[in-house]
């Protein structure tokens, strides 16, 4: 439509164009404007409207350019299903990863219940968390004296 309107030359946006895509916050604008019969301004921030959805959908993947590197079709970057099965092996070795989704599940869950520790059973008594880190303003005047003193040593 936008490319129609341009094609054209015409300054109105005709009133079945679709307005859905608009932000909330942006529909004010349209709706004074066509209220006071701007129909210039009307189609100023209709097509900004428009193009900010465009540049959000361009970004998150939803569309993309034929052709182009920076914003191809997301499929583009996956191995297709008839390449997977005869790389699947040497990925698995070289990944370190089971071929089998189960058996890579498991092994996770393994290493995530030895990094957290073991779970607590009923009855046990619940483990005291682990204290968080001192705030970053608290440890800067500690690094400052350290610095100054790790200068003082090298004169």
């Amino acid at each position: 439509m936008l490319r129609e309107l341009n094609a054209t030359g015409r300054r109105r946006v005709p009133a079945d164009a679709p307005a859905d895509f608009v932000p909330t916050r942006w529909q004010g604008y349209l709706t004074v404007s066509e209220a006071d019969g701007r129909a210039a301004d009307y189609r100023h921030y209709w097509e900004l409207s428009l193009l900010y959805r465009l540049q959000a959908a361009l970004r998150s993947g939803d569309v993309w350019v034929r052709g182009s590197r920076r914003y191809a079709d997301p499929a583009s970057y996956l191995i297709g299903a008839e390449s997977w099965p005869p790389l699947r092996e040497e990925f698995c070795a070289l990944t370190g990863t089971s071929r089998y989704a189960r058996d890579q599940l498991a092994r996770l869950g393994g290493e995530l219940t030895g990094a957290l520790g073991a779970p607590a059973g009923p009855g046990s008594p619940t483990p005291s968390p682990t204290p968080a880190p001192a705030p970053t303003h608290q440890l800067l005047p500690e690094l400052r004296r350290n610095l100054r003193t790790s200068i003082t040593l090298r004169q």
